[in-house]
């Protein structure tokens, strides 16, 4: 089961790659989505995605609870009107056009209206976290003694 969650973790991180260089694809959703999968599977894969530059802060900020920054929501907002402009113009039939605006609104509505917004300068990098020590023969227990 880790290695499907590794993989899972992968192919977002690849998706989350390719949002960043391709307009009107989303990154930071899909390093989110790693960031879970790396979780359930892999520490260091996981302090990686917190650590990249410019989503890492993004994907602790998530996980934290605490949202989006105004910038990242109007950018967003603009990212999908644009992309709904270029759809609306380039698709055959009027209803298609209305239909990916409709869903672009409620993209933006969920954006505004239910993702929190923060203000908070970026977090620091985050830390790996401490591997737990193996559990040591107690001397209280006789039975537990190397013999």
């Amino acid at each position: 089961m880790r290695g499907l969650w590794i993989a899972a973790g992968l192919v977002a991180c690849g998706l989350g790659f390719l949002g960043i260089l391709l307009p009107g694809m989303p990154a930071t959703v899909f390093f989110i989505a790693a960031a879970a999968c790396f979780t359930r599977s892999s520490d260091r894969l996981l302090h990686w995605v917190l650590n990249l530059p410019r989503v890492g802060p993004l994907v602790q900020n998530y996980r934290l609870g605490l949202g989006m920054p105004r910038p990242a929501k109007v950018w967003a907002t603009i990212t999908m009107a644009v992309c709904v402009a270029i759809s609306v113009l380039r698709l055959p039939h009027p209803w298609q056009g209305a239909l990916v605006a409709a869903f672009a609104a409620l993209g933006a509505a969920y954006i505004w209206l239910r993702v929190p917004t923060h203000s908070s300068p970026p977090i620091q990098p985050a830390e790996p976290e401490p591997k737990p020590s193996p559990p040591t023969p107690s001397t209280s227990d006789p039975s537990r003694l190397p013999r």
